[in-house]
């Protein structure tokens, strides 16, 4: 795994001694965000083998603790740093993300090669979907300020469908169960 933490130290050195312009942080996770991870997730949703990246023991361990993160966070910072409700929200949020796509996927593939990325994507594949869509319309609910609740979900629900992730997901995984994958050179 020493490559992806030499990455992120050179990229640390470079803005520290002014080779790179500090600035360039915002540009590259927007790029990261919007356009190469879905795309990333996108090709690797497309031909996964869905049986086997979905697998029930795997998935109920790691989201069993996912979830507890969430509700602990949201717990930990409304009752020992009284964060208002939304602020407490986004901790939970925090502490339930593990960057499982930008250094797990890395981290995974270098540790215990390349079959072991169908249980991996397996999981990322459900992650945002899952953890996003709870945050947001918990996010969502506990800042109502007067919405109906049909406003609120609808608030929710237009926040996790523009997301760039959850479309690359979700388009990766309609391709991949209508079998109407993209050719090698048209990526």
């Amino acid at each position: 795994v020493a490559p992806v933490f030499l990455l992120i130290a050179f990229g640390w050195i470079s803005v520290r001694t002014g080779y790179l312009p500090g600035s360039i942080a915002e540009s590259l996770n927007a790029f990261a965000v919007k356009l190469a991870v879905p795309v990333l997730l996108f090709r690797a949703l497309e031909r996964l083998d869905l049986a086997a990246a979905f697998s029930p023991p795997l998935l109920i361990s790691y989201y069993a603790g996912a979830f507890t993160c969430f509700t602990l966070g949201i717990i930990l910072a409304r009752k020992f740093f009284n964060r208002r409700p939304g602020e407490a929200v986004a901790v939970g949020f925090a502490a339930t993300f593990s960057n499982s796509v930008l250094l797990g996927i890395a981290i995974v593939e270098r540790s215990h090669g390349q079959a072991s990325l169908t249980a991996a994507l397996g999981i990322v594949a459900l992650h945002a979907p899952s953890i996003y869509a709870v945050g947001m319309v918990t996010m969502e609910l506990m800042r109502r300020n007067g919405r109906t609740l049909v406003e609120t979900f609808s608030v929710a629900g237009r926040s996790i469908i523009a997301n760039p992730l959850m479309i690359g997901i979700l388009l990766g995984i309609i391709v991949n169960v209508t079998g109407h994958w993209v050719p090698a050179p048209g990526m």
